[in-house]
């Protein structure tokens, strides 16, 4: 979801596409909120279901807080809005092919145990 807004909004200045990446990005922000629950449950189990979700929700809050001030920065020395979405972008799919990659091997890991 927010992989493809991110780069939808840095391909276009139209309104009708910033439209169109807000509902992606809404979408995809729903389909987490609803997931992340259930899925931290199964991975971690729900002894210490708290403080895992209040750990996700710290590191949700400190890079809301650090977003602004790092594209500032980057708009200071000369990258552009649709340059640093491209990037934005580009970092999200990689983290998810990561996860993807990282789950894999956890569960490789987990079959050879047994």
């Amino acid at each position: 979801g927010w992989a493809g807004a991110t780069i939808l909004l840095g391909y276009s200045d139209s309104l009708y596409i910033g439209v169109l990446a807000l509902a992606v990005a809404g979408t995809g922000t729903a389909a987490v909120s609803i997931i992340v629950g259930a899925l931290f449950a199964e991975l971690y189990g729900t002894r210490n279901l708290g403080g895992i979700k209040a750990l996700f929700a710290a590191a949700s809050v400190l890079s809301s807080a650090l977003g602004p001030g790092v594209s500032g920065l980057l708009l200071d020395f000369g990258v552009s809005v649709s340059t640093q979405l491209y990037g934005m972008g580009a970092a999200l799919i990689a983290l998810t092919l990561g996860f993807v990659v990282l789950r894999r091997q956890i569960l490789l890991m987990q079959s050879a145990s047994r």
